[in-house]
């Protein structure tokens, strides 16, 4: 039983030093494609979101009474909702390039 190949493959090192710069930038500007939506995504939903909470833990007692609650906690789900629909379309957008 032999365990050689039939084919004798050389790794041709000057080729491959070569070619790995443009296969590295290739792949780096891809990968910054992908990352900047997605972070751009994370950053305009997290700062409203975090905007959201506090204000909403802040006028609590203010808004106790009045239909400005359900206006706020419309705001505050909303937000959530949106950021999620954004996080999966990226991560499906990603995975289809």
């Amino acid at each position: 039983m032999s365990t050689q190949l039939e084919n004798d493959f050389t790794f041709d090192s000057d080729l491959y030093q070569q070619k790995l710069p443009q296969y590295y930038r290739s792949v780096l500007s891809s990968f910054q494609k992908a990352v900047h939506a997605h972070m751009s995504a994370l950053i305009f939903s997290f700062f409203p979101c975090i905007f959201g909470n506090f204000s909403f833990f802040c006028l609590f007692a203010a808004l106790m009474g009045s239909s400005l609650l359900a206006g706020a906690i419309g705001v505050l789900f909303l937000t959530l909702f949106s950021y999620l629909i954004l996080l999966f379309y990226y991560q499906a957008k990603n995975q289809i390039n």
